[in-house]
């Protein structure tokens, strides 16, 4: 079976682009707009898009934008190399609610291209409550996440820390976000805030550094998931660095997971794509890899096998069993877990469907994870997940 990353989680590269072709561009809006029509638009944008209060209903604020605006903008975004620019210079002409509209309609999991409108958002209002409120859970929480990486780095220090979690433990007055996948989005903010981007490799430094800021959640559950974050984010920053012809130097077969044995699932269920292709393995191959590992490194390496294996079981609930086979309960555990919980999120019938193609202990871990989904803080198996040493 060729080994294929989760397509959910990936970044779409685009095409770089001169500052004339986009002076260019806009100044066919302008020509199609009219002045008028266009300055109306800079200038109130509730004129012609929903407010900033919440989100709009599905197809309400994109559909309530001029089409020669929508057409700008679609090509704009499609060929940047950089998507958060883009999504800045619109933000201010289109609105938050009629660019998620469009995201959530060109792509139901566009949690990744969220990240840099939620970065752009907080960037240009500079109120963490606010750009929060704008984000709602459009695409998947994508934009939460982004607003919080941001936020951490234009907050620096204690004051950053103390104003995320606020957030996460109710404190705040934001929207409610589950505390767990909020503590996830903190986690996206400590490696940005660690520097994690600027270094050859990022693991040596600002992977412990942001790892090490989780710790401000008192609970076990609330720092697993902020790791969850940091690797994710450390994840887009190591393929930024590969497609760049930068890859880091590994130290290891498992570098990075086995330098962070305490939270390693966290770290295997991102990276676990980059060790396989590193080690040249197939799925069926990485499994066999996986169980010469033990401890928590071993369960780490299942979580990543299923959720390696999301979208297969996505389109064929079958493959579930076949893929989370190998290993004792533990395993079998958090493998389903890997591909279930996530699959849930996005679909829970889909997820259902698979789980009643299962029997005994993986029937019942699956059923729990497809009702529970993502991030739940009393999550029987967290055990499995990290250590409190």
């Amino acid at each position: 079976m060729p080994l294929k990353a989760v397509s959910i989680d990936n970044r779409s590269s685009r095409k770089a682009k001169t500052l004339l072709s986009l002076l260019a561009g806009l100044a066919v809006v302008l020509v199609a707009v009219g002045d008028a029509g266009l300055f109306r638009l800079q200038a109130d944008p509730s004129s012609v898009l929903a407010a900033d209060k919440g989100r709009p209903a599905a197809g309400g604020a994109w559909d309530r934008v001029a089409p020669a605006l929508k057409d700008q903008f679609v090509k704009d975004f499609e060929e940047a190399e950089d998507a958060q620019e883009v999504f800045a210079r619109y933000l201010p002409v289109l609105g938050a609610p009629a660019i998620l509209d469009h995201l959530e309609r060109r792509e139901s999991h566009c949690h990744s291209q969220a990240h840099d409108l939620g970065r752009a958002l907080y960037a240009e209002r500079g109120r963490l409550n606010d750009a929060l409120a704008v984000c709602d859970h459009a695409c998947t929480n994508g934009c939460m996440h982004g607003v919080m990486a941001e936020a951490a780095g234009h907050l620096r220090g204690a004051e950053a820390v103390h104003k995320l979690v606020a957030v996460c433990t109710g404190e705040s007055h934001g929207p409610h976000h589950r505390p767990g996948n909020c503590a996830h989005a903190v986690g996206h903010g400590l490696l940005a805030q660690a520097g994690g981007g600027d270094e050859p490799n990022p693991a040596d430094r600002s992977l412990p550094k942001a790892l090490a800021g989780c710790r401000v959640f008192d609970s076990l559950p609330m720092r697993y998931y902020c790791a969850t974050g940091v690797f994710m984010a450390y994840k887009d920053i190591l393929d930024d660095l590969k497609a760049d012809g930068r890859p880091p130097a590994r130290a290891s077969r498992h570098d990075p997971c086995d330098r962070f044995a305490d939270v390693a699932p966290a770290c295997y269920r991102y990276l676990l794509p980059h060790i396989a292709e590193a080690l040249h393995l197939d799925r069926e191959r990485m499994a066999e890899e996986c169980l010469r590992l033990g401890g928590r490194l071993r369960l780490g390496c299942f979580h990543g096998l299923g959720m390696l294996g999301l979208d297969d079981v996505a389109r064929e609930p079958a493959a579930l069993e076949t893929l989370c086979r190998a290993g004792g309960d533990d395993e079998q555990t958090v493998c389903i877990e890997g591909a279930i919980e996530k699959l849930a999120d996005y679909n829970e019938q889909e997820a259902m469907a698979a789980c009643r193609l299962l029997t005994g202990h993986a029937a019942a871990v699956c059923l729990e994870a497809a009702k529970g989904k993502m991030y739940r803080l009393a999550k029987p198996s967290m055990p499995l997940y990290v250590s409190g040493d």
